[in-house]
């Protein structure tokens, strides 16, 4: 650009943070929203976006060991700032002077920043290790879920109570509501599983109460419920406030039929490399919208957290997780390398969903919504497979438009998913923008398979 000097940028499309500004640039529609400009780390190891690209200037892309050299034209430095009357003996001058020599430039090198000078550059920490993790069980495994075309959607729910009674109708529970026994009629095998599952618990964990509750006790609640073939029994520890806010909760998947415990390549079809699309997907807040509804929906009671080093994947063994409606729902423990969330300044477990694709997944339907405008309205389309979309998405996708159409009024049709009694039903809401928020106004359902209305 020479002595040009650049134009002021329109504050209409200045993102309110980094995290803002990848998410534009990651939605790339050859817009003035195209190109931005971020931190290498930041792009690089806490906010990975597969579809952002970095630029290279005059031939030279950025990395470690360009911007290091100097090789790479837009770099900048960090100053460590304290106070001058600070002693020449204090911590704080000595994390400095420890921090500027190789020993400490190499451990941030290794942690994967950029040190001063390329001769400290390191190889990063792989972040391997965590529950077995390598790079070859994070990154190739095999369904075992089944020939593809086969759904497995059938299954009502055998524990729910009768209408006048609150108590789960599998589980036999004492005057506390500690766990006794739990009896799961004509499934004997996976009654004999869950029962040596829940016996085999570690005592619950000793918790802190909450500062503003300082007699709060804890609340343990024992959940069961048979889904689609499957028995789902858990474990959650909480804070009753409003909600239960759940500190820990463990979960274990039993096949009804024959008690087998289920593990990640049980939910996808044989041969589908499942952990492969788990890790590619599950932390990805650009392909992965169950992430981006857990984050923005803060008041579920359970939490996400954050970021706190590079997401390296889970191990194909992985078993802490649990499923519901199509979903898997990955539970990322007190003291794991990837996420940390914390209530009342207390550390809890997190809690990452991922819808499963009807391609991928006997169990799966839902993949994710693809925002279209119809009539001035914008309306939520069903995509129910990773790639492509399916006659069945179409099938459905045109009813919606039609009902929408026929309706004239709302602002937005906004699309949820639900299996109930081996249907998948397609729910449909006609929202208007009341002030901040969706306000409903109407709503119908479809079946997905038929593409008709129909009730639920």
């Amino acid at each position: 650009m020479g002595e040009t000097i650049p134009m002021e940028a329109p504050v209409g499309i200045r993102p309110g943070g980094m995290d803002g500004l990848m998410d534009v640039i990651s939605a790339y529609d050859n817009s003035y929203r195209a190109i931005g400009y971020s931190v290498f780390y930041y792009t690089q190891e806490m906010y990975v976006k597969d579809n952002v690209k970095l630029l290279a200037v005059n031939g030279v892309e950025p990395s470690r060991q360009t911007i290091a050299d100097g090789s790479y034209p837009y770099g900048t430095h960090y100053f460590a700032v304290i106070r001058s009357h600070e002693p020449a003996d204090s911590t704080a001058r000595q994390l400095i002077e420890w921090a500027l020599t190789w020993e400490g430039q190499q451990t941030f090198s290794a942690a994967s920043y950029v040190p001063l000078d390329p001769i400290n550059i390191v190889p990063a920490n792989d972040g391997y290790g965590y529950q077995g993790s390598t790079p070859e069980n994070t990154g190739q495994s095999s369904g075992t879920g089944g020939p593809k075309l086969k759904k497995i959607l059938q299954g009502d729910n055998i524990c729910q109570p009768p209408d006048d009674d609150w108590r789960n109708a599998c589980l036999q529970l004492d005057q506390n509501d500690q766990f006794v026994d739990i009896l799961v009629p004509q499934f004997s095998q996976a009654e004999a599983a869950a029962r040596a599952w829940l016996t085999s618990l570690p005592e619950v964990p000793k918790l802190s109460p909450p500062a503003f509750f300082p007699d709060l006790l804890p609340t343990v609640e024992y959940q069961a419920e048979t889904r689609q073939g499957l028995l789902i029994v858990q474990r959650t520890v909480g804070w009753i406030v409003a909600i239960l806010d759940v500190v820990s909760q463990e979960t274990a998947i039993f096949r009804l039929s024959d008690g087998h415990r289920m593990g990640l390549s049980d939910f996808f079809y044989d041969g589908v490399n499942y952990i492969e699309f788990i890790n590619r997907h599950l932390l990805n807040e650009s392909t992965n919208q169950s992430l981006v509804t857990a984050i923005q929906e803060s008041d579920s009671g359970f939490a996400l957290g954050d970021r706190a080093a590079p997401f390296t994947g889970l191990p194909s063994t992985w078993l802490d997780f649990s499923y519901s409606n199509g979903q898997l729902i990955f539970r990322f423990p007190v003291g794991n390398p990837f996420l940390s969330a914390s209530y009342e300044d207390q550390p809890v477990d997190s809690f990452v969903p991922i819808n499963l694709p009807s391609d991928l997944s006997p169990y799966g339907v839902f993949w994710r919504v693809e925002t279209v405008t119809v009539g001035g309205m914008l309306v939520d389309h069903m995509v129910s497979v990773l790639d492509g979309s399916s006659s069945s998405d179409q099938v459905v996708n045109q009813a919606i438009d039609n009902w929408v159409k026929f309706q004239k009024k709302g602002q937005a049709a906004v699309v949820s998913v639900r299996i109930e009694s081996g249907r998948v039903l397609v729910f449909v809401d006609l929202v208007e923008d009341a002030g901040g928020y969706w306000d409903w106004i109407d709503g119908t359902c479809f079946d997905y398979q038929t593409g008709r209305e129909t009730s639920w």
